[in-house]
């Protein structure tokens, strides 16, 4: 599940965010297929400044961890570099795992309320808004420690543990900053 920083900012146009929306997506295909994630085998919802990824069983969870983390950070620099600043994109990006139930128009779980907590968590977006990376992730405890952990190619000793406190959730999680060039202040 992602979301885009300051989407609605009235600094930015109509044509920006058009612009945005469209290297967005760009963005988030090229490292899907740069990660070997099928995303036509994917659902992928609109949620107007963001956007919710559920990938099926056969896609495993590592594909998100690495290579599409890495292509997603140079994808959204890139797009940065071409456009003025109300096209830019910096985003928040929470990755967790669970059951999702499916009907024709939605997906519902447990698992995405939790991601959707993760993503608008205090500290996530305090990460993000005190530094100068374009990603910002944040991952559930699980998905850590089934994931991230279980390989280097994850860069695991680049994320930090916090503390998660949003509406009826309580837990920790992990955040990562790709390419920062400021080191986060860490409570």
């Amino acid at each position: 599940m992602a979301d885009v920083v300051d989407f609605g900012s009235s600094r930015r146009t109509a044509a920006d965010l058009l612009a945005l929306l469209a290297g967005l997506h760009k963005a988030v295909e090229h490292a899907c297929e740069s990660a070997g994630i099928p995303l036509s085998s994917c659902r992928m919802e609109e949620t107007g400044d963001g956007f919710l990824i559920s990938a099926p069983e056969d896609v495993g969870r590592s594909a998100f961890a690495g290579v599409f983390l890495t292509d997603l950070n140079n994808e959204l620099r890139h797009h940065n570099e071409r456009h003025p600043p109300g096209a830019q994109i910096r985003l928040r990006l929470a990755l967790n795992t669970g059951e999702v139930t499916r009907d024709a128009n939605r997906a519902v779980s447990l698992g995405i309320i939790h991601t959707q907590r993760l993503l608008d968590s205090r500290p996530l977006r305090k990460a993000i808004e005190s530094s100068t990376a374009v990603l910002a992730v944040i991952v559930s405890s699980a998905f850590y420690r089934d994931v991230v952990r279980q390989g280097e190619e994850f860069v695991p000793a680049a994320y930090w543990k916090v503390l998660v406190n949003i509406k009826q959730t309580r837990d920790y999680a992990w955040i990562r900053l790709l390419n920062d060039d400021v080191p986060p202040h860490r409570d």
